[in-house]
């Protein structure tokens, strides 16, 4: 058993550290928005009762999505790989999403759905990278 040292972040490569840079940008914007999405959808859409009174519910369609259909996702996309083009797709997906809630009176379960999709994608697709780009013995300082 290694013991972990200091000096091994300094061993860590940079594509570690762009990696860690997307994964906490996006998930900064996920979290910051599903936090406030109530709120945003109540003030919106106040005029429509029905997304009004369901605005709770379109909220947590991220984390709903997530703990049901993650583990398929997760099998998908390491049946298929193509990591970083799924990450930049979700990514891409994600602002697409953010801008249909700012100029669209779409309802907004249909992007909550699209970002509960994006955000199953971007956690089984970003997260497994770690140790493929870590080498073996920093795997765990990495992580």
């Amino acid at each position: 058993v290694k013991k972990v040292s200091v000096r091994d972040v300094s061993k860590l490569p940079a594509r570690l550290w762009v990696l860690s840079c997307i994964i906490s940008l996006y998930y900064i914007g996920i979290f910051a928005f599903v936090a406030v999405a109530k709120d945003f959808f109540e003030a919106k859409w106040h005029a429509d009762a029905t997304i009004r009174n369901g605005s709770s519910f379109r909220s947590s369609l991220v984390y709903l999505m997530s703990m049901v259909f993650t583990i398929f996702v997760g099998a998908f996309v390491d049946k298929i790989g193509n990591r970083a083009r799924i990450m930049f797709l979700t990514c891409a997906v994600s602002i697409i999403v953010f801008l249909l809630f700012e100029f669209t009176t779409l309802d907004p379960l249909w992007g909550m759905l699209l970002l509960g999709v994006t955000y199953m994608f971007a956690a089984s697709s970003m997260w497994p990278c770690i140790p493929l780009i870590v080498p073996m013995e920093l795997v765990g300082t990495a992580n």
